[in-house]
């Protein structure tokens, strides 16, 4: 089961949370700008990077690759003088990516990515930065086939050629920028993402705040700095709306005081799979605003239409495109990747559904939950109840205490009527509410953020920890209602969380290898979704919540041992007096499949129906822009070797 529990340092007071809270902030708006190279102190960026690239190459990455041994001895202090390449500034890219492929063992396709991005960076470099074309590529393949490896091949080509600052790591959301440790686009581009008290009112894009008129002032060394960079790097990529595409990209030509496309910056890469998840609220880049149904919004008028057009035209400059084929994931598991290959390609049938149920699905088989499984489901509701029912269960293992904490809730205009306050009381987290009404809290059990806190420090919306211990606020003392559960009406002062990412973290009045979270206050609006609600009502409490169970989006690009699966979509029918769950949406279906290593490792909460299964594909014109990036790839990758040829003779 899920971390430790805490011993061993005292638990700081809650008069000393805002101090802690202050280094936290420190620490992370340092990193941040270690990040987007805007800092001045290499010795630091240089151990800060050895411990970034250690924890991408131990895994910690979208395809959660095992740790070699040359990967070991690479990252280490004491590395073998055989392994430990450094490369002068005569050195061409070129050279210096041919030196790396070895060392990082990279596969075919891989090193064709890194290379191209190499060579260009050279004919940048022989015409002294002069016009050479941009180089507009994009880095796909399905989950597990290694596309997180290629940007830490730039990362650390470029700080051995000590042009850190000319590289700048980016992914759509927190938890992919975490893994390769960047940060979102929207912050490296100005933008606001996250909700606050604030949250759940109208944003500008897919949950985004752009700039207004009076904040977009370009500083000139801001401007030095934007102008200096080479490569932009925006992983994750079938999350980017079309129209925050757009944003990005008029956001960089005011950064960079340039008209051309991204600013100028001479390289974009983009890395993802467009067979996992959209993005939420808008439409994907790939297809344009005539192949998009925009029926269901009214808010997309004509300008939305031609930002996103602009933005698809831009999508439709990465011709050059590398397609990894080599499955590490599900490497030892033939079954299930001849299973999700078929998924991909639109063609299961009931042989598949057959394979599923027999192997995966037991009937009236409990949940178990000792075994450290994650539950995947694509409906709040049922996370909400899974996650209260194995956070009893932990506790009963641990034989520990629980404290039960209410977020405090504050209404608009008075009181509100008591059907109304039970029912906020059930109204749990979700993507835009991210702080839950009730957390039930056990030392030692995994808890999900959801709140991008600290990007520095990697303490962002989707990132995964141990929960060690809360520091009670004085405010809110607890109330024993048996022997082992005392309730709290109001939040904690704080949680204290550990994970991979915190290990070599250390603020002073805190454990080390910890860091804290504190509550937050979001405005909950009145909605059709919640006809019980009469009144606005601000809660306070923690943005996080148990993560024994998961939603479909938290678990993307990340890679469980053993899961537990919700074949089934986020809406309900009614039929013959029966609450009936929609069809699995076809995304959902092959982002939770792809998630273990083994068919073994999965088990079914409820049998597959057909129709989640069978002739359950994405749309076709989904399937014809994916069938354009696998042409384009086959192109680029022949190109590239007749370019290499021609390079080593």
């Amino acid at each position: 089961m899920p971390g430790r529990v805490f011993s061993g340092a005292a638990l700081p007071p809650q008069d000393q949370v805002k101090a802690i809270k202050s280094q936290q902030m420190s620490a992370s708006k340092e990193r941040e700008r270690m990040i987007q190279g805007i800092q001045s102190t290499p010795a630091v960026w240089e151990s800060d990077r050895r411990a970034a690239l250690q924890s991408v190459m131990t895994g910690f990455g979208e395809d959660d690759i095992e740790m070699t041994t040359a990967d070991s001895d690479e990252t280490a202090g004491d590395a073998d003088a055989g392994m430990h390449v450094e490369f002068g500034p005569s050195t061409s890219f070129f050279a210096a990516g041919k030196e790396l492929v070895p060392s990082l063992t990279l596969n075919k396709r891989q090193s064709i990515a890194l290379l191209i991005i190499c060579r260009h960076l050279d004919l940048i470099r022989q015409n002294d930065r002069g016009d050479v074309g941009q180089l507009c590529q994009f880095v796909g393949g399905e989950g597990g086939t290694g596309k997180s490896r290629v940007i830490e091949a730039l990362v650390e080509l470029f700080a051995k050629k000590d042009l850190s600052n000319r590289l700048l790591i980016t992914a759509t959301s927190g938890t992919a920028a975490a893994r390769i440790n960047g940060i979102t686009i929207h912050s490296a581009c100005g933008f606001t993402k996250d909700q606050g008290a604030g949250a759940n009112t109208a944003k500008d894009l897919d949950g985004v705040r752009l700039p207004k008129q009076a904040e977009r002032f370009i500083h000139g060394p801001s401007r030095m700095d934007w102008q200096e960079k080479d490569v932009l790097v925006i992983d994750e990529v079938s999350m980017l709306g079309a129209r925050t595409l757009h944003a990005v990209n008029e956001q960089l030509c005011r950064l960079r005081g340039s008209q051309q496309d991204f600013g100028g910056i001479p390289i974009i890469l983009f890395c993802g799979d467009f067979h996992q998840f959209r993005p939420v609220q808008e439409r994907s880049i790939l297809l344009s605003s005539a192949a998009v149904s925009w029926d269901v919004d009214n808010s997309f008028k004509a300008e939305q239409r031609h930002q996103h057009d602009k933005a698809h035209a831009l999508w439709k400059k990465f011709n050059t495109v590398v397609m990894l084929d080599e499955q590490m994931r599900a490497a030892g598991d033939p079954v299930l990747q001849r299973l999700l290959k078929r998924i991909r390609l639109g063609v299961q049938d009931g042989t598949d559904l057959d394979l599923l149920n027999s192997r995966c699905y037991q009937e009236d088989r409990r949940i178990p939950w000792e075994t450290g499984i994650t539950v995947v489901t694509p409906l709040n509701r049922n996370r909400w109840n899974l996650n209260m029912e194995a956070s009893l269960a932990f506790q009963v293992q641990q034989r520990s205490m629980m404290r039960i904490f209410i977020s405090e809730h504050k209404w608009k205009d008075g009181l509100p009527m008591e059907e109304e306050a039970i029912m906020m009381l059930s109204q749990g987290d979700d993507s835009a509410i991210p702080v839950p009404a009730v957390l039930m809290f056990v030392p030692g059990m995994p808890v999900v953020v959801n709140h991008n806190t600290h990007q520095g420090l990697k303490l962002v919306n989707g990132a995964s920890y141990t929960a060690v211990e809360v520091i009670v606020d004085k405010a809110y003392p607890g109330h024993r209602i048996s022997a082992d559960v005392t309730i709290h009406f109001g939040p904690p002062a704080g949680i204290l969380l550990e994970s991979e990412t915190t290990k070599d973290l250390h603020f002073v009045g805190m454990p080390p290898g910890t860091i804290l979270l504190t509550p937050m206050s979001v405005r909950i609006h009145c909605q059709r979704k919640r006809p019980w609600q009469k009144n606005d009502v601000s809660r306070k409490g923690l943005p996080c919540a148990a993560a024994f169970a998961c939603t479909d989006y938290k678990v993307q690009s990340r890679t469980l041992e053993r899961v537990a699966l919700e074949l089934r979509g986020t809406r309900t029918t009614n039929v013959d007096g029966r609450v009936v769950p929609s069809q699995c949406d076809p995304y959902s279906l092959y982002v939770q499949l792809s998630r273990c290593r083994t068919l073994d490792g999965i088990m079914l909460v409820s049998k597959v129906r057909e129709r989640d299964l069978v002739g359950n594909r994405v749309p076709e014109e989904m399937t014809a822009a994916q069938a354009r990036l696998e042409k384009l790839s086959d192109r680029t990758v022949q190109e590239a070797l007749r370019w290499f040829d021609d390079e080593s003779e």
